[in-house]
């Protein structure tokens, strides 16, 4: 509950899921970019096991969409990956660089 203590950040949550509103339904039918247009740039992708807006089956597209990507899946973990496997993402963060 700290996070949302300072003044505004609250409100500023709540902003953030009503401009999302939709988001999640629209990335159902979105389809893969031709692979001349896929992102280029090498990405690593946490990708936790019980988050409730991405699932994990979701995760066998990135190669969809990503030239270069590696996979990571993380046990045990929810949506908010930062705050439940700190360690996790520091890792793959000094690793990429």
């Amino acid at each position: 509950m700290a996070a949302y203590s300072p003044p505004g950040a609250f409100v500023a949550s709540i902003g953030w899921y009503r401009a999302g509103a939709g988001a999640v339904a629209r990335s159902l039918a979105e389809r893969a970019p031709d692979l001349a247009d896929r992102l280029a740039t090498p990405a690593t992708v946490l990708w936790p096991e019980h988050d409730p807006l991405f699932p994990r089956e979701w995760s066998s597209r990135l190669d969809e969409f990503f030239s270069d990507v590696r996979l990571r899946h993380l046990d045990s973990v929810g949506h908010f990956v930062p705050l439940e496997a700190p360690a996790d993402l520091a890792a793959a963060i000094v690793a990429a660089v």
